[in-house]
């Protein structure tokens, strides 16, 4: 349903990335090895139901859609080089293909044609809704730059509080949120429909966020890079909080070379805890939470939908 609803705006920023004019025939190749690859379906699907649900058309939401790609994507490429993601789902990011400063150029150049096409877009809208729409990016940019510096701060580190960690996603999840909002915006919704779609978003963002975090201990590489360059995944620190297991913990994932074996162990010994139990209860509580909130919404079609994204962030954990 996400990919149905983000197929026309995918392929218009798939065209907005291949027009951009360089004479660096590496830049050139960046932007079409991002285009090529590109799978976010969540961000402009989601955009699209929010815009829906409060009685706008989905055909509305489109040259948003494209721009809400656009920022999204600069953001991604710089949280690769950031946390020196080198590969994503089996294939090479941008800085895994093409290295650091390309990959810093290109992000710049996408943000820009992102910006652009922003500030072109509002020039066809009233007042009030180019301001509410600026302002609600604007604050995303904000809030999830900050979220990124506190993370700064505790990269590395073995001795961090799950709920410091926690903080950190739930202010990165103010991405979502805008997505939620933009949406509702473009949509007309009322200020009520507003504020529960991004309160929607927000728990949303924390929820994908979180399954995420989960996801990261199945993948050996991924935990490696996580323990090397970033902070461990945060069902492991809820982990840490029993000393024998994390001692259990930190000998497998310190060892010589970590292993699909060993990967596999610290799965079993993070599902076996209490701890992390208490995590996934956390996540429940979430997705009830923005299930009582949908039911406010006029479009009362789309709340099964609505709430099918929110549960899917639960299945096998």
């Amino acid at each position: 349903m996400l990919k149905e609803r983000s197929k026309r705006s995918i392929t218009l920023a798939q065209n907005e990335l291949l027009t951009i004019s360089l004479e660096s025939q590496k830049g050139r190749q960046a932007l079409k090895h991002y285009a090529i690859n590109w799978d976010d379906v969540a961000h402009p699907g989601i955009l699209s139901l929010s815009c829906e649900a409060v009685g706008g058309k989905p055909y509305d939401a489109t040259q948003m859609q494209v721009i809400l790609l656009l920022l999204t994507a600069a953001i991604d490429i710089f949280d690769d080089i950031i946390d020196q993601t080198r590969v994503k789902n089996g294939k090479p990011t941008v800085l895994g293909a093409f290295g650091k400063d390309v990959s810093v150029l290109i992000g710049n150049a996408i943000l820009m044609r992102g910006f652009f096409l922003l500030c072109e877009y509002c020039k066809s809208l009233p007042h009030k809704i180019s301001s509410s729409l600026i302002s609600t990016i604007q604050s995303t940019f904000f809030e999830v730059g900050d979220a990124h510096l506190l993370e700064t701060e505790i990269k590395k580190k073995l001795d961090i509080t799950p709920s410091k960690y926690l903080h950190i996603i739930e202010k990165k999840a103010s991405n979502i949120e805008a997505i939620t909002r933009v949406g509702a915006i473009i949509g007309k919704a009322s200020q009520e429909q507003l504020g529960i779609l991004g309160e929607y978003g927000r728990i949303l963002g924390t929820l994908i966020t979180l399954r995420e975090e989960f996801i990261d201990i199945f993948e050996p590489e991924e935990l490696i890079n996580r323990s090397n360059n970033e902070c461990l995944p945060l069902p492991i620190l809820y982990a840490f909080q029993d000393s024998q297991t994390k001692k259990k913990i930190l000998k497998i994932l310190l060892g010589k070379r970590l292993s699909p074996r060993g990967t596999n162990e610290i799965v079993d010994i993070v599902f076996k805890s209490k701890d992390v139990a208490k995590l996934r209860a956390y996540m429940k509580e979430l997705s009830q939470k923005a299930s009582l909130l949908l039911s406010e919404l006029p479009q009362k079609h789309l709340i099964p939908l609505l709430e099918l994204i929110i549960y899917s962030t639960l299945e096998d954990l």
